[in-house]
């Protein structure tokens, strides 16, 4: 039911790109999406892989990554990289820089809440 209402919902969005309630659409289906992910955290007790869609890895990878299941990737740091590896390398960098300076600031005594930001 979940996944036929996730299909509709993908439908509308594209229709209402052309009506102007793209944004509406947009939250049904992140909704939609999100009660599948937690229905199927619920019946693996394991992350599924399409969770990496919710922590923003590029959709291509991984789509690729569950059709080969995890092999072949061209590269590999926050996720294995099959397209882009260019700006996923870019990308993983900056990650890194944002780990080391919030250890830091972490190890010098900076409260948790002090370090968050909204984005």
């Amino acid at each position: 039911m979940l996944r036929e209402d996730a299909q509709t919902a993908e439908m509308e969005l594209i229709a209402a790109q052309y009506r102007g309630r793209a944004r509406v659409l947009q939250e049904k289906l992140f909704y939609v999406c999100l009660q599948i992910l937690k229905q199927r955290l619920k019946q693996n007790g394991c992350f599924p892989h399409e969770i990496g869609v919710f922590l923003g890895y590029p959709l291509r990878d991984v789509k690729a990554f569950i059709e080969k299941k995890g092999k072949g990737a061209i590269a590999c740091g926050e996720w294995k990289v099959y397209y882009d590896v260019h700006n996923a390398l870019h990308f993983f960098n900056k990650i890194k820089e944002c780990r080391e300076i919030y250890q830091r600031a972490y190890q010098s005594g900076s409260n948790i809440y002090d370090m968050t930001v909204s984005v």
